[in-house]
């Protein structure tokens, strides 16, 4: 335990310049991130926490106001990723109702063995600035308004989405492999260009994802439903799933055929 103790303080020290636009933090053996891992990094453009398997949490990291690029793989420890992942714990209410990931393209996450639980929202009492707030007294976040790509891979626990990730207004990619507890996928109502989902065993409903235009599934035997997908115009499928021709899609291409009066383009993937 004193190793550890003493690996964290000498990362501690570690602290990078101000203008540094690139880091990378992987094979962490620390039980913390750094304490300077935050906001003060404001040139940083590309982070990467690869492996650094004993951190019970993610840093706040949603206010370094010019990142563009976030990998997180291999967070062993982590089971849930809330607000304080946008901003620290002692931030105001003020400070809360600000833009989260103001200038995020790229988020993966990957190789997350114990994450179950995925959230935007902080409990607030009282704020004083008259942010609006929900009715169950949560502060309303703006997050990640030029998000256009999102991977998760490798999160067999995960059990939801966000449901502020359909304030990613910008967001055109979205690809979900081997998240096996993951029943639902909708709401996404700004996802413009692709939804890719293989491996995701639980996922059980499609819905509301009104202008994707192209689907990629496989290996998603308990899909059961797949509704107001008005704009795909190609649909890719694993050959299982071709042979099955499970309801949902032979109801999916009777509504491609009344909107558009042609057939539905399959493919194999």
């Amino acid at each position: 335990m004193e190793d550890i103790t003493n690996i964290e303080n000498v990362f501690d020290e570690l602290k990078p310049p101000c203008n540094l636009e690139d880091l990378s933090i992987a094979g962490s053996f620390g039980q913390r991130y750094p304490t300077w891992l935050g906001a003060d990094l404001s040139s940083l453009k590309i982070l990467r926490l690869i492996d650094c398997a004993s951190w019970a949490h993610l840093p706040a990291v949603g206010q370094l106001p010019n990142l563009k690029c976030l990998k997180i793989m291999g967070a062993s420890a982590v089971t849930k990723i809330g607000p304080e992942f946008l901003c620290d714990k002692t931030a105001t209410p003020r400070f809360l109702g600000t833009i989260a990931f103001p200038k995020l393209e790229w988020l993966v996450i990957s190789d997350m063995p114990n994450w179950e639980e995925w959230s935007f929202t902080e409990e607030v009492v009282g704020a004083s600035d008259g942010k609006s707030c929900t009715e169950n007294n949560k502060m309303v976040l703006q997050v990640m308004p030029l998000l256009q790509k999102l991977e998760l891979g490798d999160c067999p626990k995960l059990r939801a989405l966000p449901q502020q990730l359909a304030q990613a207004t910008s967001l055109k990619w979205l690809h979900i492999e081997r998240a096996q507890a993951l029943k639902v996928v909708e709401d996404l109502t700004f996802l413009s260009d692709s939804l890719l989902l293989s491996k995701c065993e639980g996922l059980e409903r499609l819905s509301n994802l009104p202008q994707v235009r192209t689907l990629y599934v496989s290996e998603c035997p308990a899909l059961r439903w797949a509704q107001k997908l008005d704009c795909v115009q190609q649909l890719w499928l694993s050959k299982d799933l071709q042979m099955e021709f499970p309801l949902w899609l032979s109801l999916l291409k009777q509504r491609y055929q009344q909107l558009h009066g042609e057939e539905l383009d399959l493919y194999t993937w």
